[in-house]
């Protein structure tokens, strides 16, 4: 299971549908509840039911082929690469997810962007080289 459940997990009913049916009893983690917010209106490609892109669906995924644990994934990820310079405000990472500098996160989604600068991810972007410096 997660460390950090009530942090990082997934929504219960969303991971684990057939055994967490939706409800409002359900535990939601942090990263949860800014995905749930930060889609808005729009819902998900997955579920069959995604409206198209409005004011308010913050983050965006047209890929009916990631359920919402890959959607965390994703959010958390362009959140990340957000806080650490690695996103423009162009093209169709924007659409992806609208708050492409940490201003506008700061602005729009606090949760989203606390969790991006939480000490437990990565500090750095990857630089393309994937070798250890040393063994051992």
């Amino acid at each position: 299971g997660c460390a950090f459940p009530t942090r990082w997990g997934f929504r219960a009913d969303a991971a684990q549908p057939f055994a967490y049916p939706p409800g409002p009893d359900v535990l939601q983690s942090e990263l949860s509840k800014a995905l749930d917010a930060a889609m808005g209106s729009c819902g998900a490609s997955y579920s069959g039911n995604q409206a198209p892109k409005t004011s308010g669906c913050d983050y965006y995924y047209a890929d009916n082929t990631c359920f919402y644990p890959c959607l965390v994934n994703e959010y958390i990820y362009q959140a990340w690469r957000t806080v650490r310079g690695g996103r423009n405000c162009q093209g169709a990472l924007k659409d992806e997810y609208t708050h492409c500098t940490e201003a506008l996160m700061g602005d729009h989604d606090p949760v989203g962007l606390a969790l991006a600068r939480d000490p437990v991810l990565p500090r750095n972007l990857p630089d393309g080289s994937y070798r250890p410096r040393s063994f051992g």
